[in-house]
């Protein structure tokens, strides 16, 4: 992968501009992952060129349009979607809704189908050709700084894209700019910024940390102090202890892809077992992991924020 910068010694923090930055995690020869004590952000510097971060996301979302990957992860994303919605809709039963990284699209076709005009953008090139030509959804190509996009948005959902962002916060003023006057915004990030140097380090070691194409993590009182600044209340913030789901997650679904590929041709047999670790899956990660008491391990946070 290619990188923009060399490592430095120390670096003023993207976010807050704090000058006293410290190294937690050396990820390769060329870069690292940094902490800035005073707003709490973790961040990888320097980041991967714009270059390498297409490559990275085109070589990892490979396996999320094949027939396989769909099948193990349609059933949880109509779930996740579901409930979602459910929570847009007690604040919104109906409006304009765009979706920031909207992967394959199944959320927006969800709320689609539930009377919601919708659109939303996303980076990788064969997604976007899914969602168009697979969901019949309006979907641009690119990053959302880079697109020429009209207001007046009710609400802008971003799932598990905080991380992904090279500029968070420009981003996010620009969504507060695309939103109408009191509008929605609702994310789901991790609380990786919240743990341990020596659980990051375990979470990087076993694959799980996703840098350096994770670029950001944030505390929650990071995230919610950086939100305020923009122009955003807080309106609600769900903690999901999903380490469990994680650690039980990896070893099933490996043997279940396995598998899926030995009885490959048996469409039946692999939809059935596809959807059962899609439910399961789900189970863990949300309903479940609601009753998971953080202790210091991997957390997923939804919150849901309006325009000031």
């Amino acid at each position: 992968m290619e990188y923009a910068h060399p490592v430095e010694t120390g670096r003023e923090c993207p976010i807050c501009h704090g000058p006293q930055t410290e190294q937690v995690l050396t990820i390769s020869a060329e870069t690292a992952l940094w902490r800035c004590p005073a707003c709490g952000v973790l961040f990888v510097h320097p980041q991967p060129s714009q270059e390498g971060l297409a490559e990275a996301y085109s070589a990892d979302m490979a396996a999320s349009v094949d027939v396989q990957g769909q099948l193990m992860l349609t059933p949880k994303k109509r779930l996740i979607a579901r409930d979602d919605l459910h929570l847009i809709r007690q604040m919104l039963p109906t409006g304009r809704l765009f979706e920031v990284g909207c992967g394959a699209g199944y959320f927006l076709w969800y709320a689609q189908q539930r009377g919601y005009e919708v659109a939303g953008n996303e980076v990788n090139h064969a997604l976007v050709r899914f969602a168009r030509e697979q969901l019949h959804l309006n979907v641009l190509e690119g990053d959302l700084l880079q697109l020429d996009i009209e207001g007046d948005w009710d609400v802008i959902y971003m799932r598990n894209v905080l991380s992904h962002l090279p500029d968070p916060v420009s981003t996010l003023r620009k969504v507060h700019a695309l939103l109408r006057p009191r509008g929605w915004v609702f994310i789901e990030t991790g609380n990786v910024a919240e743990l341990s140097p020596s659980r990051i380090c375990s979470l990087h070691q076993m694959g799980r940390l996703g840098v350096p194409d994770h670029l950001f993590f944030f505390t929650r009182t990071g995230l919610r102090t950086l939100m305020q600044q923009i122009g955003f209340k807080l309106v609600s913030e769900t903690c999901y202890g999903v380490w469990l789901h994680d650690w039980l997650m990896a070893k099933v679904e490996k043997r279940v892809r396995a598998a899926m590929h030995a009885h490959r041709g048996d469409v039946r047999s692999e939809s059935l077992k596809a959807r059962l670790v899609g439910y399961v899956s789900y189970l863990l990660a949300y309903p479940l992991a609601r009753f998971i008491p953080p202790a210091g391990r991997k957390c997923s946070i939804k919150y849901l924020f309006q325009k000031g």
